[in-house]
């Protein structure tokens, strides 16, 4: 499992620093790691240790070949920096990071190596015409067609072009920066554009995580804590469904401004509790004698909260009156106590948390609009579903099994089954983490004696949770040792030969004639028809696909269990489950989602092949 504290890991696409030498030690690789406090993990060549690195990075050429010589021919790769790209962008195995940022060069050299450029610098062409005009980067073709296929990526351009020339064509086509090699600053530069763009987890460890969609919203949380031009900090507006840890952002948002400022208080309010004549209590304190009972000055929460946050939870809950209020406070920068006295100047920054629609509301009177603008002035972060962050499954899982060891008296310290993992990822969880926290935590509680937990344990939870009764989405039954399956269909074209153990040994010499290739033809139509059923399950919904997107990859990662099943791996299999049933239009082939599954499986096969063909041959 990646640790939480790993380095972000940033790849580097540059001819001149992705080239392989023959002295295994590449010096304008070993300059730039030291100007930019990166420890290459490439493995090509003899790495220098760096003190306190950044950053992980690996280095690519981009071109073929890596390694070239004297009178060898250089070409750039487009196809080959997209394989590459992909696999440590969407296909990133377990034990594997993801690409935080990539840095891209701009200008890329190719041609014949000859004696004189062999010389300047070993296995660089001499270049052709054009490469070093704008018009001619191979690097804005590479940013361009990176944009496209993953928009998510945070590309910088890393470059000693002049700026100025190309500065916006590489802002249209995608960048987020522009890095200037061998400048005095370059370190604190390149530090800054990655915490700033680069997808990288917590390394505190308050929230754990390292899926694309959890990534992309930690890297919203700490946009919006940058330290701003301004006085006063900018209000942020946290969406997200019940469960799915918005005050766990709250607190890392929190955290993250500490580190770029002076330490900031952080004060809880559960708008639900601000009713009747409290809440301006509750808010603004008051004086002594402002009311029966006031026998002692009293300072509210908002002053409690002033040089830091103030957590407003559950904001869909607040009063009209109470948002009134609020708004106030918000525009006039300042709180009166009750009971008189002058008002008293607060710099609060609010963190406002929602599962409602609250644009809706605000669009149909249900909240006030101009408080809504107010709360969201540095922005709105959206909180992933669970089911939209099954990556993590795993590190979430372990997380809880040791809250419930902890906080369950005797409890033995456990493994867990990877079967657990599995489970979990096919369940339903409305109430995202929190229902997973609870389920999982359960399970410790209900067997402390035991050095394991199993799927048995969280079906066992899960259901008194729920008194008892079978939960959304749980299977009946999950065998410790499940036999292959026995369903109807193979029991007919078997002969009603069922027995787990050996459901061939009493079969007579009528009932196998003709069986192997009913049985074979079965199997076939039952693997069909479960890879249908995890083609939906694992639907992946978007702002882009609000249906549901389907993919074979993470379809095929689900079904098998295997995190690190390649994309091409997955296109075998779609291919080996669904060909034998191609040519029949009456069995699931009739399935129209079923037989373009099969023909993109066979269209991603068929790149593979040619990428796998143009590589090898501009070798």
């Amino acid at each position: 499992m990646t640790s939480q504290r790993s380095l972000p890991r940033v790849l580097v696409i540059d001819d001149l620093l992705g080239r392989e030498v023959p002295s295994g030690r590449n010096e304008e690789r070993i300059g730039i790691c030291g100007q930019l406090l990166l420890q290459d993990v490439t493995g090509d060549s003899r790495a220098i240790a760096v003190s306190d690195p950044v950053a992980e990075a690996v280095f690519v050429r981009g071109q073929w070949p890596v390694r070239s010589g004297r009178g060898d021919t250089v070409e750039n790769d487009l196809d080959g920096i997209v394989e590459v790209v992909r696999r440590g962008f969407e296909e990133v195995s377990e034990d594997q990071a993801r690409w935080s940022l990539v840095l891209l060069d701009l200008c890329f050299y190719t041609g014949t190596v000859t004696a004189e450029s062999d010389g300047r610098a070993a296995g660089m062409p001499e270049g052709r015409p054009g490469e070093e005009v704008p018009s001619g980067y191979f690097g804005l073709k590479v940013l361009e067609r990176l944009h496209s296929d993953f928009p998510h990526l945070p590309i910088v351009i890393l470059s000693a072009q002049d700026r100025e020339s190309v500065s916006h064509q590489f802002a249209d086509k995608g960048a987020l920066g522009f890095l200037a090699r061998g400048t005095a600053d370059s370190a604190e530069q390149f530090r800054r554009m990655l915490w700033r763009h680069g997808l990288f987890p917590d390394a505190d460890g308050v929230i754990v995580g390292r899926s694309r969609s959890l990534l992309l919203a930690l890297r919203a949380a700490r946009r919006a804590a940058a330290p701003q031009a301004g006085p006063m900090a900018r209000h942020v507006l946290l969406r997200g469904e019940r469960g799915t840890g918005k005050e766990l952002l709250a607190r890392f948002l929190n955290q993250v401004s500490a580190g770029t400022g002076a330490p900031r208080g952080l004060v809880d309010v559960d708008c639900g509790t601000l009713e009747g004549e409290l809440w301006a209590d509750e808010l603004y304190g008051h004086k002594k004698g402002a009311f029966t009972g006031a026998d002692t000055e009293r300072e509210g929460r908002i002053e409690q909260a002033d040089g830091g946050d103030l957590f407003l939870d559950e904001i869909g809950n607040m009063p009209p009156v109470v948002q009134a209020g609020l708004l106030r406070v918000l525009e006039t920068l300042s709180v009166k106590r009750l009971g008189g006295g002058a008002p008293r100047t607060v710099d609060v920054r609010v963190l406002a948390a929602t599962n409602a629609d609250i644009e809706l509301r605000a669009g149909t009177g249900g909240f006030r609009s101009d408080l809504l603008d107010r709360l969201r002035e540095a922005g709105t972060i959206f909180l992933p579903l669970l089911r939209d962050r099954l990556e993590d499954v795993p590190v979430l899982v372990e997380q809880f099994v040791r809250v419930g060891e902890r906080a369950t008296a005797g409890a033995l310290p456990r493994r867990i089954d990877p079967r657990v993992f599995d489970l979990v990822r096919s369940l339903e969880w409305p109430d995202n983490l929190r229902g997973l926290k609870n389920c999982v935590t359960q399970a410790v509680h209900l067997h402390p004696d035991l050095e394991h937990i199993v799927p048995a344990h969280l079906l066992e939870a899960r259901a008194a949770q729920v008194g008892g009764r079978p939960a959304v989405g749980v299977p009946s039954v999950i065998s410790e040792a499940a036999p292959p399956p026995e369903t109807a269909a193979i029991r007919q074209t078997t002969g009603g030969l069922q027995d787990p153990e050996n459901r061939f040994a009493d079969a007579s010499a009528d009932d196998l004639v003709g069986a192997l290739p009913r049985l074979v033809q079965a199997h076939a139509v039952d693997a069909a028809m479960l890879l249908r059923r995890v083609l939906e399950i694992t639907r992946k919904v978007t702002k882009e696909h609000p249906e549901g997107e389907m993919s074979i990859h993470r379809a095929l990662k689900f079904a098998t269990g295997n995190e690190k099943l390649t994309a091409t791996k997955a296109a075998d299999l779609i291919k080996k489950v669904l060909k034998p049933l191609s040519h029949d239009r009456e069995g699931p082939m009739a399935d129209p989602v079923l037989r373009e599954v099969l023909e993109e499986a066979k269209r991603m096969r068929r790149r593979r092949a040619k990428r796998s063909g143009a590589g090898e041959g501009s070798r």
